[in-house]
């Protein structure tokens, strides 16, 4: 190795594997964090990971450049290496898979503080199924829908989960219009409000849930198909496909 590669592997094949080794990192951090319902500190670790991330993908960028500009390089096995350290991370980063169960974040926001959604997904009989979890949140951004919709576009959202406190508004979590709003967005098969108040009986948010319907043409549809938008309750457990009640 003369002293030009040398110096081209200090340069930039050296960064690449560390920020992608060190990004990937983050992203198991985060995962552990998650883990112990620790979501907030998660979303930390994830927004490192993403920076990280983008600081490798610029020095490959760099070099796609210089070499379509007729710069030649002499491509190493360390080079390649670098290279698959960088795919690795950037698939490893998200989704996040454990077993069959893929697992997307969603970042929100909860008043001031940022919270973060989750998406889980798995296959059936060859199709994926998910159930997206958003609670403790008063905002979902656009780009947070589209990860969403995104996550999901290949197969069926079964269930949504979503923040909904109580019909006035408040300062921190979704009150039942907001979460109305959000869920004819995403457009899962059901739709489930949690996190609710004392303010009203079940029967009373369902009998709010049916008036407001027809303010929301995507989820009357779906309503109208067979779908389902309700309170949660104690008692339910979601899966892909199927709802049970113990």
């Amino acid at each position: 190795m003369n002293e030009n590669d040398e110096k081209f592997m200090e340069e930039n094949v050296f960064p690449i594997i560390g920020l992608a080794g060190e990004s990937k990192s983050l992203a198991y951090e985060a995962l552990r964090l998650a883990k112990g319902n620790k979501f907030e500190e998660a979303y930390k670790k994830m927004e490192e990971a993403d920076k990280i991330i983008l600081q490798a993908h610029e020095y490959q960028t760099n070099l796609i450049t210089r070499e379509a500009d007729g710069e030649k390089f002499n491509i190493t096995m360390l080079f390649v290496h670098a290279q698959d350290h960088l795919m690795t991370a950037m698939s490893e980063k998200n989704p996040l898979e454990l077993g069959e169960l893929c697992v997307v974040p969603v970042p929100m926001e909860h008043g001031c503080i940022k919270t973060t959604g989750w998406i889980f997904s798995k296959k059936l009989n060859g199709k994926k199924h998910s159930i997206a979890y958003l609670t403790d949140c008063n905002f979902i951004s656009e780009n947070s829908l589209n990860r969403v919709k995104n996550a999901c576009s290949d197969g069926i959202l079964d269930h949504l989960v979503i923040d909904a406190l109580r019909a006035d508004k408040h300062s921190s979590h979704n009150n039942f219009d907001q979460a109305l709003f959000y869920a004819d967005k995403i457009g899962a098969v059901h739709t489930w409000f949690t996190h609710l108040s004392h303010d009203f009986l079940h029967g009373e948010i369902q009998d709010y849930i049916d008036k407001k319907l027809p303010e929301f043409t995507n989820l009357q549809k779906i309503v109208e198909n067979g779908g389902t938008v309700s309170p949660a309750f104690d008692g339910l457990e979601l899966d892909c496909k199927t709802r049970r009640f113990f």
